[in-house]
């Protein structure tokens, strides 16, 4: 390490020098996401007091529509065939048929209100009409997620996740190619944003590209372009995958020690994650924490959806170098709300008039209506039920697979006009 750098850095970070190890006062040696969404609820609540402002202002219609307006005809969306069978192999339950406008509301845990629905949801629970108990498309006996009606806006412009919603390890998910076309025949914006950290942007639009995904690499939002920008010329110990680091050189340099910042992020299918993660690299990375160095992440999944099941990612790497070095990781990545804003930027669009679909509602569909978008949940990739019963706030649709996205859509806009 050059010369005073260690201390510098420390007295940056507050600490003194060479400190050893500190335990963190939640115990679990990583921040929750409940704790990242009160950090950025002031945000959120900026944004979505801003977009209603600017509506009044210039008496402009919200788009909604009054609950019996939405009715509309039955739609089963994204059922193709016989996906009902491999919903179900995916542990997503049997999938659900819904009138044209409904969403699903599920009973959040924790902060509810007196409707079972959290202060901080942008549709507050006065908005929600009774529920049509019998009616058509009403879930089947035992089915966890009662279905209401819904005033959904109609929306210009929509950030697709890729992994999980587009493809699952390369294969494509079923109608998700036709999907994107006729969104954007609709004339919706659209954004790809996505968590890998496996593979380059330009590899990635290939990829798409590969299994009839229209799209332009500068289409796609990446954690590794993001981090490059939010770590412009400083000196970065890389613990990623090799094939984001060429994305990575455009803006630090990649060293090996005396770096400024710790980057941590990446896990496939082969056997680079073992030389990435290997002992002797966490053991550098620590000993450039305890000098003072920032410690970012691409992102902090726990796991990731594979077609051979569900795999460990990286996000416990962070977890552990937090733990051991009592510092907080800074996430560039989704759930983060500079992740989102920049996908809105490279659009020119309004948090209000954006929508994300996802298949992670923790990391995707949530942060997403925190700041102000719409989400939609799809049954595909690492969907879970469970999760989705826990989710706070809970998505405004949850749809078969992406397949289904440019009917529903299309029924939202006819009942809006």
């Amino acid at each position: 390490m050059r010369p005073g750098q260690g201390a510098k850095r420390a007295a940056q970070r507050g600490r003194p020098a060479g400190e050893g190890a500190r335990e963190r006062e939640e115990g679990d040696g990583h921040g929750k996401l409940e704790e990242r969404a009160e950090k950025e609820r002031p945000r959120a609540e900026a944004v979505r007091d801003g977009e209603a402002g600017r509506r009044q202002q210039c008496r402009e219609p919200d788009g909604r529509v009054d609950g019996p307006t939405a009715a509309g005809a039955l739609d089963q969306v994204g059922a193709q065939g016989g996906d009902e069978d491999g919903a179900a192999d995916r542990g997503a339950g049997p999938p659900v048929r819904c009138p044209a406008g409904v969403v699903v509301d599920v009973p959040t845990h924790g902060r509810a209100g007196e409707h079972g629905v959290g202060p901080d949801v942008r549709r507050e629970a006065h908005e929600r009409p009774e529920r049509q108990e019998g009616g058509p498309g009403w879930p089947a006996e035992g089915h966890p997620l009662p279905m209401v009606r819904h005033k959904l806006a109609r929306m210009a412009s929509v950030l697709l996740d890729i992994d999980g919603v587009l493809h699952v390890s390369g294969e494509p998910v079923p109608g998700a190619a036709a999907a994107v076309e006729r969104l954007r025949g609709a004339g919706h914006r659209l954004r790809f944003v996505t968590n890998n950290t496996t593979r380059a942007r330009a590899a990635l639009a290939a990829d798409l590209r590969g299994i009839g995904v229209g799209v332009d690499e500068e289409e796609i939002e990446t954690t590794a372009l993001a981090a490059a920008r939010l770590l412009a010329g400083t000196r970065v110990l890389p613990l990623t995958l090799e094939a984001v680091h060429g994305d990575l050189a455009r803006h630090v340099e990649l060293v090996d020690r005396d770096a400024d910042a710790v980057l941590v992020g990446g896990a496939d299918e082969t056997d680079e994650p073992e030389r990435t993660f290997a002992w002797s690299r966490l053991d550098r990375a620590f000993a450039e924490l305890e000098g003072g160095a920032r410690l970012v992440c691409l992102h902090r999944n726990r796991w990731w959806q594979t077609a051979s099941g569900p795999k460990l990612d990286s996000g416990a790497v962070v977890a552990g170098l937090e733990y051991a070095a009592g510092v907080e990781a800074e996430v560039v990545g989704k759930p983060s709300a500079a992740y989102f804003e920049a996908a809105l930027a490279a659009l020119g669009a309004e948090a209000g008039g954006t929508l994300m679909v996802g298949d992670d509602v923790e990391a995707d569909v949530s942060p997403a209506i925190r700041l102000g978008l719409h989400g939609v949940l799809v049954r595909t990739g690492k969907f879970r039920e469970a999760t989705l019963a826990a989710a706070d706030p809970p998505p405004d649709a949850v749809l078969d697979s992406v397949a289904g996205l440019p009917d529903y859509l299309a029924g939202r806009a006819e009942s809006a006009a």
